[in-house]
């Protein structure tokens, strides 16, 4: 799915995995979570880029 990432997208899941890979902070931790959601929404976003171009209604 990852055809029709914006470049914020990619860069917030390169964020996400350097985060995930070590011990946060509570102020990370935090950030942690705001990708989790981020990403979630860039998700969403690329499945609708697929099903738009799929022609799906």
């Amino acid at each position: 799915m990852a055809w029709y990432d914006t470049p914020a997208c990619r860069e917030r899941r390169q964020e996400l995995v350097a985060l995930a890979k070590r011990d946060r902070s509570e102020a990370e931790e935090a950030r942690f979570q705001e990708l989790i959601d981020l990403v979630k929404k860039c998700d969403a976003y690329n499945k609708a880029a697929e099903d738009f171009v799929n022609g799906a209604p």
